[in-house]
């Protein structure tokens, strides 16, 4: 199998989904055992604790010492922290906390908000998800036959829609296994020189798969906004097929998936966008590959 690239036009629309969320809580400066926060609206009281993430995904606690504004000092309770490390509220305050009634009305606001999978950058108190995406694949083979001594190629090319529905389940706070199952269509077609595809000189294939996949994820950004990889197997069902090109008896196949996804909070749940790349398995007649945008809607269990 050649080697696998993703298209740039759709890596860039990653990137381009990304820049909206670019804005969250971040610590602004940092001198000794001290930080000033940037809190991006979020509501903070003296004695709230809250905690630096950097980008490996390690927490160092905080304690709010001062507010004003939109920005707060801390004392960094313990490890290190630096200026752009992204910062999350916990869900609670120390009982000997003292401020404003203002203060405390904000406490319980920052309190109820940080249970909140879309508030807190956690998914849920177990961190499981699942949700449905609809899939849109770009789709390509290419697939010979030999007809009295002569070889013929058909480069076939098409785009194919599906629905699936998925759900994860947390290893740990970084690591995730996702199951994935549903419909999706391989739909490709091309000429060749000759009417040797049942007569005709344009080859085609069109097959509705019953899809399975698994896949492990790594959140290399896990904030609000989680950016991840994953490596992943998946066995296709063909649940219905016709080819004028290839035996319909053998289309069943198991497929090999690299992919990135962008986890997007909005309200209560969460929009998934993913790329997959799925490699076919060779054979002596047939390559193909497909790459698929997926996009949907997702639940915090």
């Amino acid at each position: 199998m050649k080697t696998i690239q993703l298209p740039i036009c759709l890596f860039g629309l990653l990137l381009l989904v990304i820049s909206p969320f670019s804005s969250a809580q971040t610590v602004k400066t940092v001198k000794g055992k001290k930080a000033l926060l940037e809190l991006q609206g979020t509501p903070a009281q003296v004695g709230q604790a809250f905690y630096a993430v950097d980008a490996s995904g390690k927490e160092s606690p905080l304690k709010v010492t001062q507010v004003k504004g939109d920005r707060a000092l801390v004392d960094i309770v313990q490890g290190t922290t630096e200026a752009g490390h992204t910062v999350q509220a916990k869900g609670g305050t120390s009982a000997g906390t003292t401020g404003s009634p203002a203060n405390k009305d904000n406490s319980t606001t920052e309190d109820t908000a940080g249970s909140s999978p879309s508030s807190s950058g956690k998914s849920s108190k177990k961190g499981e998800t699942w949700g449905l995406l609809g899939s849109f694949g770009m789709n390509k083979m290419d697939a010979s036959l030999t007809v009295a001594t002569v070889k013929y190629t058909a480069n076939m090319t098409g785009a194919g829609f599906g629905l699936l529905g998925f759900y994860d389940f947390p290893l740990s706070k970084n690591f995730i296994l996702r199951g994935t199952t549903g419909l999706e269509q391989f739909i490709g077609n091309g000429t060749v020189s000759a009417a040797v595809c049942n007569g005709s000189a344009i080859c085609s294939v069109n097959i509705m798969y019953l899809s399975f996949y698994g896949a492990a994820k790594y959140i290399f950004v896990n904030s609000k906004l989680k950016i991840w990889a994953a490596g992943g197997l998946g066995y296709l069902f063909a649940a219905s097929k016709s080819s004028n090109i290839l035996k319909t008896d053998g289309l069943s196949t198991y497929v090999i998936v690299p992919s990135l996804g962008i986890d997007i909070p909005v309200g209560s749940g969460f929009i998934p966008i993913t790329v997959d790349y799925a490699l076919y398995p060779d054979s002596a007649d047939v390559k193909a590959n497909s790459t698929s945008v997926r996009a949907g809607w997702g639940w915090y269990f």
